[in-house]
């Protein structure tokens, strides 16, 4: 196909680099650049607990509480440790 030829001539010559997940999970600080509400301190410290194991994260909370970065603090955990369905 002549489109991925060319999609993955300029990836390379742009030196453009497959992503990979860390192989130990960062604090929520390193990934955010900030310090987390409490919604965020709770899903951090429960993360621990819930690898390797199949899970259903549910969060409910006002607006500006922090849930976007809550998640994405759960899937960097869960990618972090190999678990799939992320």
């Amino acid at each position: 196909n002549g489109l991925a030829a060319k999609v993955d001539a300029t990836l390379k010559a742009a030196q453009w680099q497959e992503w990979q997940p860390h192989q130990q999970p960062l604090s929520f600080t390193k990934l955010f650049r900030n310090q987390p509400r409490g919604l965020q301190k709770a899903i951090e410290k429960l993360m621990p607990n819930l690898q390797g194991e199949p899970a259903l994260l549910i969060v409910e909370a006002p607006t500006g509480e922090g849930k976007t970065e809550a998640a994405l603090t759960a899937a960097h955990w869960n990618t972090s440790r190999g678990m799939p369905g992320t």
